[in-house]
């Protein structure tokens, strides 16, 4: 890993861990805590996790659909459905193997609003494409659990002082996680009890309600000094409970500073899949990691075959002498071919313009366009397709008409439609929809539309 500032965002406030890693293990070298961390330790290798009580945690049912664009309009279909969201969201999944059948995929599924990377919001859109990791407190105090106990099912309750988060996991599979803003009454007066009432209640929520047996109850950030809320809570949880402490896998570190910047130490610990940030970031990253790990070895691959390139660029020397002798040797050679009244300019003129002309009749010929329809036409299946060209632009016209067995399908249809049209605009193709007709009662969807290409 190297080193790497590990962040821990919200509204109030930010704090920041920075480790060197070797394997599995961390030394930390310093922490800090400020409201412009951000923008500071966001030139190097980072990790983000926000504090963001608002995330939506559902469970969908799906089709069993391989193709990853597809989930997800089907996932955010679902949060429309159920929430009335409308606003495009990060979104993570993982698959309930155990509830979902050959028929139906059944999901976990987390969301945030874009909202939140936008100019004002909590992470601007240029920082978060920077970073390495982008996820929430929630799955931060997952990294931690797992590693206090990896077999067993952990209850996790962490507080800062502005929210109280309790996020149950057992590994790496997060069952339930809840979050609740501290009210200004409790942090005046009562903190201890209202901390209490509500682990109390969520406890007995998972335990009876979702059946999920917990086997240790974790107390951390400012959580982690109270004695107080340990005895209390062990008189109404039948579990053990416990305190995070670095162990042996963070190293420079006391166990209260540990607590105190808990998440900052969890978000390294956590697999890609609680990763929130954009599919085109994590591409964009696992390029520069192939590109990192390749450049030693050409470079090492270049340092032992740099002998034997001397000797080839010798004889690249010695070879260009040789075509030197031989273009030299041409020229005198030919200067009595060109003599040749025949080889006039206007004989030359002359075959020039036919085959300038030969190659204008064959880019304006509308049949080239099919081979780069070809995703569109296999999608499409239209009814008329008409082709042509009018001054210097061709054009493919397609009536499409199609009934589907379910709304869903009509809609993915449409989807998959709209995406190889937008696809063919790498190619120079424009498209115009001439008229779409929904028929949501029969399931029937009607589109005329035009593509083109300027010669």
């Amino acid at each position: 890993m190297g080193k790497v500032a590990s962040l821990f965002i919200s509204k109030t406030f930010q704090r920041v861990v920075v480790l060197r890693g070797r394997g599995e293990k961390f030394r930390v070298e310093f922490v800090d805590k400020g409201l412009d961390l951000l923008e500071r330790y966001s030139t190097g290798s980072f990790y983000i996790s926000i504090d963001y009580p608002e995330l939506i945690s559902e469970t969908v049912e799906i089709p069993p659909v391989k193709d990853e664009d597809t989930k997800l309009v089907l996932i955010k279909k679902q949060l429309l459905d159920r929430l009335g969201i409308s606003e495009d969201m990060f979104v993570i999944y993982r698959e309930d193997e155990e509830e979902s059948t050959p028929q139906k995929r059944v999901l976990r599924v987390f969301a945030l609003p874009k909202s939140i990377s936008s100019e004002d919001g909590l992470v601007p859109e240029e920082i978060l494409r920077g970073s390495e990791f982008f996820t929430t407190c929630q799955f931060s105090l997952a990294g931690v659990s797992k590693l206090v106990s990896p077999d067993l099912t952990v209850f996790h309750v962490f507080s800062e002082g502005e929210n109280l988060t309790m996020t149950v996991s057992s590994g790496d599979d997060v069952l339930y996680t809840r979050t609740l803003p501290v009210p200004p009454y409790a942090k005046e007066v009562g903190f201890e009890d209202f901390v209490h009432e509500n682990v109390n209640m969520t406890y007995m929520f998972v335990a009876q309600r979702s059946n999920i047996p917990v086997d240790l109850l974790l107390l951390s950030g400012i959580l982690a000094d109270s004695e107080e809320l340990a005895r209390g809570l062990a008189e109404v949880i039948s579990t053990g409970i416990a305190v995070p402490i670095p162990s042996d896998i963070f190293s420079g570190i006391d166990g209260k500073t540990y607590n105190e910047f808990l998440p900052c130490f969890g978000t390294p610990l956590l697999p890609d899949s609680y990763d929130f940030s954009p599919p085109e970031v994590k591409e964009r990253r696992s390029f520069n990691s192939i590109l990192s790990r390749t450049i030693p070895v050409l470079l090492t691959l270049f340092l032992l075959f740099l002998p034997l390139l001397g000797m080839r660029l010798y004889e690249i020397y010695s070879t260009s002498r040789s075509v030197s002798e031989l273009v030299q040797l041409l020229r005198v050679q030919t200067s009595g071919i060109l003599k040749d009244p025949l080889l006039k300019r206007e004989v030359f003129n002359y075959y020039l313009n036919y085959i300038h002309a030969l190659d204008s009749t064959r880019a304006g010929n509308p049949l080239n366009m099919l081979k780069d329809m070809e995703p569109l036409l296999r999608i499409a299946n239209a009814k008329t397709y008409v082709l042509g060209k009018e001054n210097r632009t061709l054009t493919l016209y397609m009536e499409i008409e199609r009934s589907f067995p379910r709304l869903i399908d009509m809609t993915l249809y449409r989807e998959k439609l709209f995406k190889v049209l937008e696809g063919l605009s790498s190619k120079g193709y424009t498209y115009k929809i001439n008229s779409e007709v929904k028929d949501l009662k029969d399931n029937r969807l009607s589109i005329k539309l035009s593509v083109e290409r300027k010669i």
